[in-house]
């Protein structure tokens, strides 16, 4: 009958060494498997969370264009707090003018721009957005071809070239404000108003 193999001293302690360290090994690895399963479930559940919010921010802005929406409606959606939904409260046509001068006061220049490129938009409200900071919104305000000619009129200073060059674009702007700017040193600035000057002649 032959024997058990029998372990050396010196493999005893080697094979001691690998036994004590296994359950090491093992714990270092289940713990990495954690944190990566802990990973994995916090994404889902924010990949969720962001769906959620996606879902529930178009219907909020869907509902902001709806044109049998409610004032007090409107009203509580121009406080909402993603852009997209005031900006749909500044095209819809419902909106009152109350409505619209506050949201020309709004932080979101794009919101103030949706409020500068809107169709009648009240001349009170583009009075304010005349002065706006943002030149994207100043010249939002010369592209809307129902933005009266006084108003326009008050943008022949800007500094900025898109703004004068929307001016000289806009068939409501004054021949007086025309050719103001036609007096400019910007030489395609002067060139485009020179040209809007001889077709209003």
């Amino acid at each position: 009958m032959v024997g058990a193999a029998r372990e050396s001293p010196i493999e005893k302690k080697e094979l001691g060494k690998k036994h004590d360290n296994e359950p090491q090994k093992w714990k270092g690895n289940g713990m990495r498997k954690l944190r990566v399963m802990t990973i994995m479930v916090s994404m889902t559940l924010f990949s969720g969370f962001v769906l959620a919010g996606q879902v529930s921010l178009k219907s909020a802005y869907l509902e902001s264009r709806r044109s049998d929406i409610s004032i007090d409606k409107l009203k509580k959606l121009a406080m909402h707090e993603a852009p997209l939904v005031r900006r749909g409260v500044a095209i819809n046509e419902n909106t009152p003018e109350e409505l619209l001068l506050k949201l020309s006061k709004d932080k979101d220049e794009m919101v103030r721009w949706q409020v500068a490129v809107r169709d009648n938009c009240p001349a009170s409200v583009l009075k304010v957005l005349v002065k706006d900071e943002s030149d994207i919104v100043r010249q939002g305000i010369t592209t809307n071809t129902t933005a009266p000619g006084e108003i326009l009129a008050l943008l022949v200073n800007d500094k900025k070239r898109d703004v004068l060059l929307g001016l000289t674009n806009n068939d409501n702007t004054p021949a007086s404000a025309l050719q103001e700017i036609a007096e400019g040193k910007d030489n395609q600035v002067r060139e485009f108003a020179e040209t809007a000057l001889k077709v209003k002649k």
